[in-house]
């Protein structure tokens, strides 16, 4: 069956149609990534679909339905891609193949940014400050910035693509005033920026020897630079203990995500082993996996 060939096909029969041939090749959202596509072609809302499921689609549009339908079946193109857009902590960013696609267990990290900036709000004239290292999409810092109007953010990334995606989102959700952008290496030579209540990060952490077990949405078309880090995945990690020791505030708190679930307990033991680092904890996503690592920083006392 071929969605553009000339016979009657309504909405309804496009679905259908294009869940069985998503199916056919193994994809394992095949319904919700044929709803996401037919409704983006069409312009509508999903559930528009099903309350329009009768509506006839144009030839114009079953070409546009058709594209979409091979890149994702046949390059394994991910949506979030296809369509230039993803949902995240309830917000739409846009997305393209320059940034990680905002995935929902890292959300957990946001609730850990606002639980934590919210213990130094006060009525003192204390400037609040957050750094989201390797923001990419900007999600985290924006994410943040929506929930928490009284808290300065930076957002650090390597790639200016990236930053230039993250700086269209700031200004799509309306706090482009209050997040600066700086391209910065923040694992091998951060600059000296202060320092921060929180320090945030969704760092590289996969192994590069793993890459052949990972969907091949994520092998062929998301940046490797965001995914894979030297030493089985460790050496981001650990620069990030190391190199925001200054960054942190004395008393601030440093989050970031790891590999779950063992990683993450393993991790929140050797950050605790760190000078400095107490208190370290594992952060939990919804499903009730580790998914990353908090810990608190205070800094020596001239004494000690």
């Amino acid at each position: 069956m071929n969605p553009t060939a000339e016979k009657s096909w309504t909405i309804g029969s496009i679905l259908n149609w294009t869940q069985q041939y998503f199916s056919r090749c193994d994809l394992p959202q095949a319904r919700l990534d044929a709803e996401l596509i037919i409704a983006h072609s069409l312009g509508l809302k999903r559930v528009d679909l099903y309350v329009q499921h009768d509506m006839p689609v144009r030839l114009e549009e079953r070409a546009i339905i058709r594209e979409l339908v091979k890149a994702r079946a046949d390059d394994r193109v991910p949506v979030a891609y296809l369509l230039g857009r993803k949902e995240f902590y309830g917000l739409s960013f846009q997305v393209d193949s320059n940034v990680l696609i905002p995935r929902p267990e890292t959300e957990a990290l946001v609730d850990v940014c606002i639980e934590k900036l919210k213990t130094f709000e006060s009525p003192t004239e204390q400037t609040i400050r957050m750094l989201d290292i390797g923001t990419g999409s900007g999600a985290i810092a924006i994410a943040v910035a929506k929930h928490i109007e009284d808290v300065e953010i930076l957002a650090a990334d390597i790639s200016p693509e990236a930053l230039e995606i993250a700086a269209r989102n700031a200004e799509e959700h309306g706090v482009v005033d209050r997040i600066e952008f700086v391209i910065a290496d923040m694992f091998t030579d951060p600059p000296d920026l202060g320092t921060f209540q929180v320090v945030v990060s969704n760092p590289p952490y996969i192994d590069p020897s793993e890459k052949g077990e990972l969907a091949p949405e994520i092998q062929k078309h998301e940046p490797a630079l965001a995914l894979f880090a030297p030493s089985a995945g460790e050496a981001c990690i650990e620069a990030l203990m190391t190199n925001t020791k200054h960054l942190v505030h004395d008393g601030g708190f440093l989050a970031f995500e790891v590999q779950p679930p063992v990683r993450a307990r393993a991790w929140a033991d050797r950050v605790s082993t760190q000078n400095g680092f107490t208190d370290a904890q594992p952060v939990f996503d919804i499903s009730g996996e580790a998914r990353g690592v908090v810990a608190r920083f205070h800094r020596e006392s001239p004494e000690g």
